[in-house]
């Protein structure tokens, strides 16, 4: 159905389907998910943290890290792109009946969604807005386990364990199955 990155509570993140399908959102095929106004001003703040990160030589590092050799310079050269202002996903506040998930990202839209239970604590929404790039960085052949939370860690200096294992679920949006 699509390509569909979810940041749960338990750091996971998995592909979902190709194209969206309709669906009862009321019944048990997904997360029922409401679309917010826009947040694109985390886009700012995101790009000047990978701006500082890029000066810093961080970047580079992160993304050698998190992302499979074959994707690296496809990866890297969006990275550029969005550093430059050149492209971006679209980013909107959500809010998901199911409050283990924080962010997801959905490439058939383009779309990060955030929490809309984060507003207010600035340093868990920078982290899951650069998990979020970090799946929208990448789109295609999807690297083993959370590429997303490996590159926003080193992005950040968080060594701390990554989850290993990818939850994946469905998000049910206007109907829509993604």
């Amino acid at each position: 159905i699509g390509d569909m990155r979810v940041k749960l509570f338990s750091d996971g993140i998995a592909p979902s389907a190709e194209e969206p399908a309709v669906g009862d959102p009321s019944g048990p095929e997904g997360i029922t998910t409401v679309v917010g106004e826009s947040a694109n001003e985390l886009l700012v703040d995101a790009r000047l943290t990978l701006r500082t990160a890029a000066a810093k030589g961080t970047v580079e590092a992160a993304v050698d890290r998190a992302f499979d050799e074959a994707n690296r310079d496809a990866v890297s050269e969006k990275l550029d792109q969005f550093l430059n202002g050149k492209t971006r996903p679209e980013i909107s506040w959500a809010s998901f009946d199911d409050s283990k998930v924080q962010g997801a990202f959905i490439a058939e839209t383009n779309t990060i969604l955030i929490s809309e239970e984060l507003q207010g604590s600035t340093s868990t929404v920078q982290a899951v807005v650069l998990e979020e790039i970090g799946h929208w960085l990448e789109q295609g052949n999807d690297t083993a386990g959370d590429e997303g939370e490996r590159f926003a860690s080193q992005i950040v200096g968080d060594n701390g364990p990554i989850d290993a294992a990818a939850d994946s679920t469905t998000l049910v949006i206007n109907g829509l199955v993604y």
